[in-house]
Formats: C-alpha cells, structure tokens, sequence
C-alpha cells in the first residue's frame, strides 16, 4: 500500500459536457491512509471517507477505485486512477441524484 499511501494534491477538470453543464475546473486533496479514501473537496458534498480498492503492479506503480453514495443526497460518486512514482492521473465521474453525469480527469501529485 506504499505506493498510494499519504496525501495527493490534484486538479480535477470536466470534460465538454460537464463543462455545460456548469461543472468547474477546481483543485483537491485524495488521501489514502489505513485502506481509506477520502476526497477533501466531495466530503463537502456529503462523500465520506470509506474503502478503496488497490491494485499493486510494483513498488512504485499502481491503481485504485472508489465508490461512494452521499450522505446528503447528492447522488454517487466514482474515482479511478493510475500512479507511478509521485504522480497520478485518473478518472471521477460524479452521477448527481436527478441521473445528470459529469465526467472529470484526475491529475496530480503527491505531497512532500
């Protein structure tokens, strides 16, 4: 779990369509400690911090998913991604709670 394991400062930017719909380019903190994830700007929206899956390929490559349902009713969200090293790309798709998908891509580094 070394690979994913500390804190990762990310940009998280929509796609055309989400963009229309009014989504924001807008900056995060992903966390992952003891098998949880957390995304520091979505707890805002009522995601709470929960399990993630890992896959390990290497001592310094590897991926992870997560899904979570919002306590506030804000619909679902999913994560994804790749790490090598320092650095992290990857996919959130937020599903709002009247069915309208918003896609992002997930770019970043690790924190010192």
């Amino acid at each position: 779990r070394d690979t994913l394991d500390g804190k990762w400062d990310v940009t998280i930017t929509p796609d055309e369509d989400a963009r229309s719909a009014g989504a924001k380019e807008y900056k995060d903190v992903l966390s992952f400690k003891n098998s949880v994830f957390d995304s520091k700007e979505m707890a805002k929206h009522g995601f709470e911090p929960g399990p993630y899956d890992e896959d390990t390929r290497g001592i310094d490559v590897g991926g992870f998913k997560a899904e979570k349902k919002s306590k506030k009713d804000e619909g679902k969200a999913k994560w994804s991604g790749n790490v090598t090293a320092d650095q992290m790309s990857g996919d959130f798709i937020w599903t709002k709670k009247d069915g309208t998908v918003l896609n992002f891509t997930i770019k970043g580094s690790k924190e010192e």
